[in-house]
């Protein structure tokens, strides 16, 4: 089970959201999840002082705090939590500080497609289930959906890499 707190001072962002992350019934290789939702980031960093959260996702734009600041103070209590910033503007120097202080692995735009949000959430969960003792079910979810996605289209997850990392179509 994996625990995610979302972060955002606008409900229906934070509504669609939780729509978006939760597994649907014919999803088996889902992890179980836990979502808790805050549209205040001092109530957020309150709950993330009691509760240890796997993923933690912050808007960018906020009254009081921004993501990064939020982001920020969620390092003391949570540190080895993934942590994702998503954002409805795309500021550069937002996102280096972002990557280079709040450690964020991944930003979303707004407006999201599902698909990316999801696999970037199962990503997330996978990579710190990699860091988790005696978790592994999602790294399991993960080789599940692999083994599927190559039964219905064969080689599709495998890339042909050039000597400098550039990916080779048509070989």
């Amino acid at each position: 089970m994996f625990r995610l707190l979302l972060v955002d001072d606008e409900p229906n962002i934070l509504n669609a959201l939780r729509r978006c992350l939760h597994a649907r019934p014919d999803d088996r290789d889902a992890p179980e999840t836990i979502i808790e939702c805050f549209t205040s980031p001092e109530k957020a960093i309150e709950r993330a002082d009691e509760e240890d959260f796997d993923l933690i996702v912050s808007d960018y734009r906020m009254p009081k705090m921004n993501g990064v600041q939020f982001l920020l103070r969620t390092i003391e209590s949570n540190p080895a939590a993934m942590r994702m910033l998503m954002s409805a503007y795309t500021d550069l120097n937002a996102l280096l500080s972002a990557i280079n202080e709040a450690r964020v692995m991944r930003f979303i735009c707004k407006p999201w497609r599902e698909n990316e949000v999801r696999d970037a959430v199962f990503s997330a969960l996978t990579r710190r289930a990699q860091f988790r003792p005696g978790i592994h079910h999602a790294i399991d979810a993960s080789n599940a959906i692999h083994r599927r996605l190559e039964a219905e289209s064969p080689h599709i997850t495998e890339l042909d890499l050039s000597d400098d990392g550039g990916i080779l179509i048509g070989r």
